[in-house]
């Protein structure tokens, strides 16, 4: 496992995409990082990406899952605004765009092209969804890498509200893939004691956001998981946390994605190999 496709952002930071598998389909997308303050989703994707690596030799079930999709993990999307964060501005949620106006920044879940005009214009606000629908480098690399795969099924982790979550984010009308989604998201959230619907009738109604546009651009099963913790940048010891719940989970999502139609209402027991420690390298 490399790092196979790197694209750069505005500032000149890498945006990375790590392959895991043997290039079949299905084909799986894990992402993070879109929310600059947002850090343990970033951390869970480095320890998934370290765990399949680790354990494609041991572990029978991670090495049947390898060999029969392809699993990407885009760590960090937004590496402009986490470095903000890491200079000393932990509430920095927007990339670092310099907006002419003495603001800086755009909202990048509020920037791609699904009802993006339904968006917050102001772009001193912290869900500014930008001058134009996809103007930020970002949004463009995820929106082109998106276009030149064929995702089944995808992953976008934020923090922290405690939810697993699906399209529509527009408004709270169901969309056509609803029995689907439904069946996945609700199998995951009951073994988590996460809430689970779409979401504009779970969290709120938003615009422009990435895991409606992989829905209805590319017909992906989109998901967004709120990881359930105590703020944007909890002590590290909950990203152990994190990781320990969202494991399996994450690794059964994908196990489905060829089938959904088939996934069990419950999530079903763990059988993969104990395994010591992943840790991001």
């Amino acid at each position: 496992m490399c790092i196979r496709d790197r694209y750069y952002t505005e500032a000149g930071l890498d945006i990375n995409a790590v392959p895991a598998g043997a290039g079949r389909v299905p084909e799986v997308l894990y992402y993070a990082g879109v929310h600059a303050r947002e850090l343990p989703p970033v951390e869970v994707q480095l320890r998934l990406a370290t765990y399949l690596l680790a354990q494609y030799d041991r572990d029978p079930v991670v090495a049947e899952l390898l060999d029969t999709r392809d699993l990407w993990i885009v760590p960090l999307v937004n590496p402009d605004g986490r470095q903000r964060v890491d200079a000393g501005d932990p509430m920095w949620r927007k990339n670092a765009r310099d907006n002419g106006d003495g603001t800086f920044g755009v909202d990048l879940n509020r920037n791609y092209d699904n009802h993006w005009s339904l968006g917050n214009p102001h772009p001193a606000e912290e869900d500014y969804c930008g001058p134009g629908a996809e103007s930020e480098p970002e949004t463009q690399i995820m929106r082109n890498f998106m276009l030149a795969h064929d995702f089944a099924l995808s992953v976008d982790m934020h923090g922290y509200a405690g939810m697993v979550l699906w399209p529509l984010g527009y408004n709270k009308a169901f969309s056509p893939q609803e029995a689907l989604l439904g069946r996945i998201g609700r199998a995951v959230a009951s073994r988590l004691a996460y809430k689970a619907g779409t979401i504009a009738r779970t969290l709120y109604q938003i615009s422009g956001d990435g895991t409606t546009w992989s829905l209805e651009r590319k017909g992906t099963l989109a998901f967004t998981i709120e990881l359930n913790d105590k703020g944007f940048s909890p002590p590290f010891a909950a990203v152990d946390r994190d990781w320990a719940e969202w494991r399996w989970p994450l690794l059964w999502m994908a196990r489905v994605a060829g089938n959904p139609a088939s996934a069990e209402l419950v999530l079903p027991p763990d059988p993969t190999q104990p395994v010591e420690a992943a840790t991001a390298a």
